[in-house]
C-alpha cells in the first residue's frame, strides 16, 4: 500500500523516498554484514597463526631444555655448535638465561665451550653476547685475562643502559678496581645518565 502525505500537489512521491531509504538501509545492513565477516575471517587467521606459534615455540623449547640438561652434563651433541647456529635469537637466550640461573658452578671446560666452540665471547650478538659475560661473571671459578679483555672491549662498543649495568655491577663484584678503570676509561662515550645510574647500582653515590 502507499503511503501518501500532504504534499503530493508539490510533486513529493513518498514511495520514491521509502524505497530509496529501504534501500539505503539495507545496503548499509550489507556492508556491516561483511565487515563483520571479514572481521570473524581475520579473527580465525590469528587464532590459527597463534596455535602454529605456540605449537612451534613449545617444540622448540622442548629441545632448548634437552640442550641445556646435556651440557650440564658435557654430553651435548658433536653437532651442537650448528644447531646452535640455527637457532633464533630468543632461543639462544632461553639457552644461556637457562645457564645463567643456575645455582651450580660451571667448570673451565663448560665456560671454554661457550667462549670457544660457540664463539660467544667475540660478539657473536649483542643479547646473546651480555648474557655469555654474565654467565662468566656469575659461574666462573676466575677470570681469565683473555676473557677480561673481551669484556672491556664489549663494554666499549655497546653504550645500552640495559646491557651496561648488570655486567658493570657484576665486574665490580669480581674485580672493583678494573671495574672502575673500565667505566673512567669509556665515561666520554656513555651518556651521563647511564654513568650516573650505574655508579648507583655500585654504591658509589650517596
Amino acid at each position: 500500500m502507499s503511503i501518501r502525505i500532504a504534499g503530493m500537489a508539490s510533486g513529493m512521491d513518498t514511495d520514491a523516498m521509502v524505497q530509496d531509504l529501504v534501500k539505503a538501509y539495507k545496503t548499509k545492513g550489507d556492508n556491516n554484514t561483511k565487515t563483520l565477516k571479514r572481521a570473524e575471517l581475520k579473527q580465525d587467521k590469528w587464532k590459527e597463526l597463534n596455535k602454529k606459534i605456540k605449537s612451534f615455540t613449545n617444540k622448540y623449547a622442548a629441545e632448548v631444555e634437552k640442550m641445556t640438561n646435556l651440557f650440564y652434563e658435557n654430553n651435548l651433541p658433536e653437532n651442537f655448535v650448528e644447531i646452535f647456529k640455527g637457532w633464533f635469537t630468543l632461543l639462544k637466550q632461553r639457552f644461556l638465561n637457562r645457564i645463567k640461573e643456575t645455582n651450580k658452578e660451571l667448570t673451565d671446560e663448560q665456560l671454554t665451550y661457550l667462549s670457544d666452540a660457540l664463539n660467544l665471547k667475540q660478539d657473536y650478538d649483542v643479547e646473546v653476547s651480555t648474557l655469555y659475560f654474565l654467565i662468566v661473571l656469575e659461574h666462573g671459578k676466575t677470570l681469565k685475562d683473555d676473557f677480561k679483555e673481551a669484556l672491556i672491549d664489549f663494554l666499549g662498543k655497546h653504550g645500552r643502559i640495559n646491557y651496561l649495568r648488570p655486567l658493570y655491577s657484576d665486574f665490580y663484584k669480581r674485580d672493583k678496581k678494573l671495574a672502575l678503570e673500565t667505566l673512567e676509561k669509556y665515561k666520554n662515550f656513555y651518556h651521563a645518565y647511564i654513568i650516573k645510574y650505574i655508579m648507583l647500582d655500585l654504591r658509589l653515590l650517596g
